[in-house]
């Protein structure tokens, strides 16, 4: 099947790892060794998970190790990926940084909370959460996607049927799902609102807006090819839609059809955030020693966490404050909460001696929460275990 252009840049986004290995895997055969200095940041942050998983490998006992063969092979089969682990990964790397010693609690006992980190008489259980962006989402984008995968038959041939462009409301009562029944109904009320007929029924509210080619990105002036962030710079400037559930096909200088999905019922990511905080630091910490939840937020930016932290000094409490600080008033024993996003890979050349060589270094912001209340507050060893002075 031909699939949507959105696709590769969807699942490169939550593969990242996976796409790396993959495109290593093919610089080897064809070269003969490993692609060093990495040619992309997901390259990089490849060989940084790399490094620390085959250091933890060697340093575990042998049903340990066999564990952690089998989570290797499992995150290869399920959606969730590599991303979990590579958290832990990353969790052991900044511990190590900041002079911790670090075991692996979930592998050497099958169990538990994933990490004890230890420097000199502080300790700290840590839980690693890995976090999808559509947690608590009505409508997820890889719903989209083969939403999308459907409609694109019946939306090419639409492209050569008429001129200018075509905007594609779908309004959905709940949930966008993969349920085949519900994605054909969506199809034909879409395929009947195009031909002039408005469809307002219990799957979906369909509806057509014209708008012009001018000054867009489907315009096709002066040769212009026009990238999928170009497309979706304009839908959010000139119709305020969501760029996550949008759908665009278009014949530059002639048609463009996009299509835009939403619901009418109101997502809950904060509700179901906590939900995951407050299960995990209940179920897998012990509850005898200070516990730092460490959490990664898929498809957070590091701009954006920046934007939350800016927020909060300018007096602002944000969703993800109140979720927090409810966090830590129902789990006493919770000392440390940490969002972490991937961050900024940058590259620098320097010459030693007469040697250029290529240092790369990943930066990225970590927003820190501390529980002012536990006993463990002013220990200094954990208050900079990820950086972080929140």
């Amino acid at each position: 099947m031909n699939r949507l252009p959105a696709w590769e840049q969807y699942l490169r986004e939550r593969h990242g790892l996976e796409f790396a290995l993959a495109d290593s895997r093919e610089y080897l055969r064809n070269t003969g060794r490993w692609p060093w200095p990495p040619r992309t940041a997901d390259e990089y942050r490849l060989a940084a998970f790399i490094t620390v998983l085959v250091r933890t490998f060697g340093n575990v006992s042998d049903p340990a190790k066999r564990r952690l063969a089998g989570s290797i092979r499992s995150a290869l089969e399920k959606d969730s990926g590599l991303g979990p682990l590579a958290l832990e990964m990353k969790a052991t790397g900044l511990a190590m940084r900041s002079g911790f010693d670090v075991t692996f609690h979930d592998l050497e006992n099958g169990g538990g909370f994933d990490l004890l980190a230890q420097k000199g008489s502080s300790q700290i259980e840590i839980e690693c959460k890995h976090i999808s962006a559509d947690i608590g989402r009505q409508i997820h984008r890889r719903k989209v996607y083969e939403l999308g995968d459907r409609l694109q038959g019946f939306l090419s041939n639409l492209l050569d049927k008429f001129d200018g462009g075509m905007l594609v409301r779908i309004n959905i009562p709940g949930r966008l799902t993969g349920n085949p029944q519900q994605q054909s109904a969506i199809v034909r009320n879409v395929m009947s609102a195009a031909g002039g007929q408005p469809v307002s029924d219990d799957t979906c509210e369909a509806q057509i807006e014209r708008f012009s080619l001018e000054n867009s990105p489907f315009s096709g002036v002066s040769g212009h090819l026009s990238t999928l962030e170009d497309v979706q710079n304009f839908t959010a400037r000139r119709f305020n839609l969501d760029n996550a559930h949008i759908l665009t096909h278009w014949r530059p200088g002639k048609a463009a059809v996009v299509v835009h999905i939403a619901s009418a019922t109101p997502d809950s990511v904060i509700d179901r955030l906590f939900k995951h905080m407050i299960d995990d630091t209940k179920h897998q910490l012990s509850g005898t020693r200070p516990g730092c939840l460490c959490v990664h937020l898929a498809d957070l930016s590091p701009e954006q966490l920046r934007d939350l932290a800016r927020a909060e000094k300018l007096g602002e409490v944000t969703g993800i404050r109140r979720a927090i600080s409810a966090l830590l008033n129902r789990r006493s024993h919770l000392h440390t909460v940490a969002l972490l996003t991937d961050g900024d890979v940058n590259f620098y050349q320097t010459r030693i001696g007469s040697k250029r060589v290529t240092e790369v270094v990943e930066t990225g912001p970590s927003y820190v929460f501390y529980n002012p209340d536990h006993p463990s507050a002013n220990d200094p060893a954990l208050k900079h275990l990820f950086g972080g002075n929140s």
